[in-house]
């Protein structure tokens, strides 16, 4: 195949070869987009992770809510004891 860039220029190329760089255009370009959607839900779930981890920090404790809660009852149990002995 050949282009005439000028009168005096002209460039030769074998079919073949331009069809191998058309081929490997395409694919280097496939293979950028691939990876950069990739990335991208990568980063969807990275950003997921991450919420889910501040949620779960800003939750308290187990240990602090099973202590409130065995609080609550042991007032409980002291007034209806005081409730008893005042009787």
């Amino acid at each position: 195949m050949a282009l005439k860039i000028d009168e005096a220029v002209e460039v030769r190329m074998p079919l073949k070869l331009v069809a191998a760089l058309v081929v490997a255009i395409v694919s280097a370009s496939y293979f950028v987009f691939h990876i950069e959607e990739r990335i991208d839900i990568v980063d969807m779930k990275l950003e997921k992770l991450i919420m889910n981890f501040e949620n779960y920090q800003a939750q308290p404790s187990r240990g602090y809510t099973e202590q409130q809660v065995m609080r609550t009852e042991l007032e409980y149990l002291k007034e209806q004891i005081q409730e008893l002995k005042g009787k």
